[in-house]
């Protein structure tokens, strides 16, 4: 059989599958529908066996795109992919969802254009780049409604927000990309002051300078309003349900670089037994505990402790579990070997003490094999990094584009972690584009 055929077969099998796998309710799947799905909603997290089958579908879909793509469209489409971000921009900074909602649902591209106070043909050009991607639908000529995916951009939710610093400032930052990669004093470095950003920007040190700017305050509230909580909810659930908290009992958390608690609150709710320990620097865990002691019952925080701590100093502190979420990706490779091996001793004086790093784990959409050329995407897809890979790369990419920092491949983390002394136990391919280490000190080490 040849390729398209096997492509075509594979996404039928996983189609049937995927439906007899999320049950009765077949209409989460129109995408033309402007009605919230249960695939939307970021409280419900699907089964493992779903998120497999939604991850080689895709890998399927993508494969047959390309394979009936003439090279020189699929390179003008991809060269021109930054139209589509500056559309959805523009989409956003118009309000068009909520627009369309308020005339009905349903309007001309004339009508909306007079509401908008916008020229009728560049709105045209927008809604269609959009539509094409499942962001609105033309259901008549000139005529268009929402979708399931443009009620995303409500005003009545913050992923509007996320959605807004991705398609402007994080796209305008990846114009530095090339030289972030060749220039002698950044193709080396992870810090923030060489990440693309500070080339795209020149007159910037660094994001977060640059972000407390008077003239960037509405750049500031994309991320603490819609950026940060939009991706907890994203991300949430997963870390919550798919890593067996449960087994660890009455185990004692020694959370580093812990920022504001919100995960290991949400964690140890859903847990009762484990106890938690929060360590940051002097300001950050400060403030931690001042905000948690201000809003949680005494039940919860009776098995809280608060430390001040530098992850790059030895660490006095006894606990079962070390927990690095979203640590060691800020640090390039030698940064990240101190971290670890501060770690490290901080678990030899427990018997068993095991470590937990949750990141982004980067990956291949999918391995095609020069000996089965034929064999469809979704048969290759790698186990060991992320669910949702398309999104886990870009959302690594986007994070090292912005901030600088080092998100890696599970390959590179086991590098790092045999240079140290500490060996993988287990692998937890989470349902989100996040994943879950867990790591033990190696007998000889």
């Amino acid at each position: 059989m040849s390729l398209l055929q096997n492509l075509a077969l594979s996404i039928q099998d996983n189609v049937r599958q995927l439906e007899s796998e999320v049950g009765e309710d077949q209409n989460q799947f129109f995408a033309h529908k402007p009605v919230v799905s249960k695939f939307d909603d970021l409280s419900y997290t699907h089964s493992q066996v779903a998120v497999e089958l939604i991850d080689k579908l895709r890998a399927d879909i993508k494969a047959l795109e390309a394979a009936i793509t003439p090279a020189k469209y699929k390179l003008t489409n991809l060269g021109l992919s930054s139209i589509k971000a500056s559309a959805l921009d523009v989409a956003i900074e118009l309000d068009i969802t909520d627009r369309i909602e308020a005339m009905g649902g349903s309007v001309t591209i004339d009508e909306l254009a007079t509401k908008l106070q916008v020229n009728a043909n560049k709105l045209g050009h927008v809604l269609r780049i959009l539509a094409a991607e499942g962001v609105f639908v033309e259901t008549t000529p000139n005529n268009f409604s929402n979708t399931r995916h443009s009620l995303e951009l409500t005003s009545a939710g913050n992923g509007k927000d996320m959605i807004s610093f991705f398609a402007r400032e994080c796209s305008q930052s990846t114009l530095g990309l090339y030289k972030s990669l060749t220039s002698p004093e950044a193709r080396n470095s992870f810090g923030p002051e060489t990440a693309p950003f500070t080339f795209a920007f020149p007159d910037s040190r660094s994001f977060l300078e640059w972000l407390t700017r008077d003239n960037n305050a509405k750049s500031a509230k994309k991320v603490m309003m819609g950026v940060v909580p939009y991706l907890n909810q994203i991300t949430r659930p997963a870390l919550i349900h798919d890593y067996p908290w449960s087994a660890l009992g009455s185990a004692r958390v020694i959370d580093l670089g812990c920022g504001p608690g919100d995960a290991a609150v949400d964690i140890m709710r859903q847990y009762p037994d484990l106890r938690w320990t929060f360590q940051d620097l002097p300001s950050v865990v400060e403030n931690t505990e001042k905000d948690l002691k201000s809003r949680l019952p005494p039940d919860v925080l009776s098995r809280m402790r608060f430390e001040a701590q530098d992850y790059f100093q030895p660490n006095k502190s006894k606990g079962d579990v070390f927990f690095l979420r979203g640590v060691i990706r800020d640090y390039g490779d030698e940064e990240t070997l101190a971290i670890l091996a501060q770690a490290k001793e901080a678990m030899r004086d427990v018997p068993g003490a095991r470590m937990l790093i949750n990141e982004i784990v980067c990956g291949a959409p999918a391995l095609i094999s020069n000996t089965k050329p034929m064999d469809p995407s979704s048969h290759n897809i790698p186990s060991n990094q992320s669910s949702m890979i398309e999104t886990a790369n870009l959302m690594a990419s986007s994070a090292q584009s912005i901030f600088g920092g080092c998100e890696r491949s599970l390959y590179e983390i086991q590098k790092l972690l045999d240079q140290t002394g500490l060996e993988i136990k287990a692998f937890y391919q989470l349902r989100s584009f996040t994943a879950m280490i867990e790591c033990t000190v190696k007998n000889s080490a």
